[in-house]
């Protein structure tokens, strides 16, 4: 049996953001757009691996990494 790579992130981001007050639905809803999230970006690589050098793959990961970073920080100001 494989390690449940999406889950255990899910986890991890439900005990960081989600609060400990929150309700049913709210955890619920977060939780699927969580995993909706995962498998956009599983399906966007997989695409992308099928026609793209890997170089150029390390490129977009990169930028991927930039993408949360920068979210990362306009949630910190309060901006995201």
């Amino acid at each position: 049996m494989s390690e449940k790579v999406i889950e255990k992130g899910w986890l991890s981001y439900e005990n960081k953001v989600i609060p400990n007050n929150a309700g049913r639905i709210q955890r619920i809803e977060t939780r699927r757009a969580f995993y909706a999230g995962a498998a956009e970006l599983i399906s966007a690589l997989s695409e992308l691996a099928s026609s793209t050098t890997e170089e150029d793959m390390f490129k977009i990961l990169d930028g991927i990494q930039e993408e949360f970073d920068d979210l990362l920080d306009r949630v910190k100001k309060g901006h995201a």
